[in-house]
């Protein structure tokens, strides 16, 4: 079953969501999917990420953040990290408060950005069963992509960028920037507690491999490294990556389920 919500956040915004779920006659573990940096919950890798899940058992959860894709608010006004984290928060007290949702084993999964605050988030909430960071960097602005934008992006005042989703232009303030750089992943992962899958990619062209090694040395629970050949960043143009990728993240989710 699938079911298109509007969760609202602490600022009063509608966050599109959508939630899909094997069925309300028993409880089962749920899994909430975060997007990366200017990404959208109806991305590919996504998609088939839900689907693999639901047909073994779980209910999942992906979402835009404020102001980025179907939910309300704007890029200029409400897309940061910080209000990303805070999104996040708002989708776990929905899913609490559902019948056919098991509290005690709601995990979470993210890629890029997502990965980093999929970090953040479950060390804040330690009741978090599980926890996937797909090709997450230490700092978000270290990134190779961003670090060659900023300082033209300072000087504007603005990043102008283009969404091929809706084939439309946008502008993220610089704000943006300075928001981003509180986050380090490395300050976080030592508080994780639960059990954290790290997946990186190869041949990853915007978050260098080193990045995700590094959180996965610094994590002190339980923990696995998955590397895989041929995975950049944007592995979604890639089936058969996402099909290895998807399997080995359910994998991890079923054995501490």
């Amino acid at each position: 079953m699938q079911e298109k919500v509007f969760i609202q956040n602490p600022k009063g915004l509608k966050l599109a969501s959508i939630i899909r779920y094997p069925g309300k006659d028993r409880q089962c573990p749920a899994v909430m999917i975060l997007h990366g940096f200017m990404g959208y919950k109806e991305e590919a890798h996504f998609e088939e990420l839900e689907e693999i899940l639901v047909k073994n058992g779980f209910a999942v959860i992906r979402f835009d953040a404020s102001g980025s894709g179907d939910s309300e608010g704007s890029f200029e006004k409400d897309y940061s990290m910080s209000n990303f984290l805070k999104d996040i928060n708002s989708v776990y007290n929905y899913l609490q408060k559902l019948e056919f949702v098991n509290k005690d084993k709601i995990g979470i999964v993210g890629h890029s950005m997502g990965g980093l605050l999929s970090i953040i988030f479950a060390s804040l909430h330690p009741e978090i069963y599980a926890c996937v960071a797909i090709s997450s960097p230490v700092i978000l602005t270290e990134t190779d992509w961003i670090k060659g934008t900023i300082e033209r992006w300072e000087e504007l005042g603005w990043l102008y960028k283009k969404i091929s989703r809706k084939d439309s232009n946008v502008r993220i303030p610089f704000s943006f920037i300075t928001d981003a750089n509180k986050f380090d992943a490395l300050s976080y992962i030592k508080k994780l507690r639960c059990p954290f899958l790290t997946v990186l990619g190869l041949s990853d062209d915007v978050v260098s491999p080193g990045d995700s090694r590094r959180i996965f040395q610094a994590a002190n629970g339980p923990r696995e490294l998955i590397e895989i050949e041929g995975m950049n960043h944007d592995y979604k143009q890639r089936p058969e990556i996402v099909r290895k990728v998807n399997i080995k993240v359910l994998d991890f989710l079923k054995k501490y389920c």
